[in-house]
């Protein structure tokens, strides 16, 4: 059976949830803008989580990261030993995730006592 569908409520609660001053991915979509999506623009993104969850179509473009490199504190920017890799993942997909996530916890809780 399909799991049952996302709500805008659900998309908002895991939108609000996010973390606000985080970097965005290659889409340079950030949180406050999706936070103060109109109500419309809140149902067509549920649309979207719901569309991929019934086709398991995950859109390709949510599958690239880009990645930068952070400097150690204390090191020679002149090795490349001291840096650490971050990957910038689109936020949309971040967001799909949270909800994933939600749902997975649930139906983990009843089943593991």
């Amino acid at each position: 059976p399909l799991p049952p569908l996302f709500t805008p409520k659900e998309v908002s609660a895991a939108i609000s949830s996010s973390p606000t001053r985080k970097a965005p991915g290659h889409d340079l979509i950030v949180q406050p803008l999706l936070k103060h999506l109109p109500r419309k623009g809140l149902v067509f993104l549920t649309q979207v989580y719901n569309a991929i969850m019934r086709t398991t179509h995950y859109p390709h473009q949510w599958k690239h990261a880009t990645v930068i490199l952070i400097p150690k504190p204390n090191g020679s920017k002149a090795d490349p030993a001291n840096y650490r890799p971050i990957s910038l993942l689109p936020l949309l997909s971040k967001i799909f995730e949270r909800l994933l996530l939600s749902r997975l916890l649930g139906h983990l809780e009843s089943c593991i006592p």
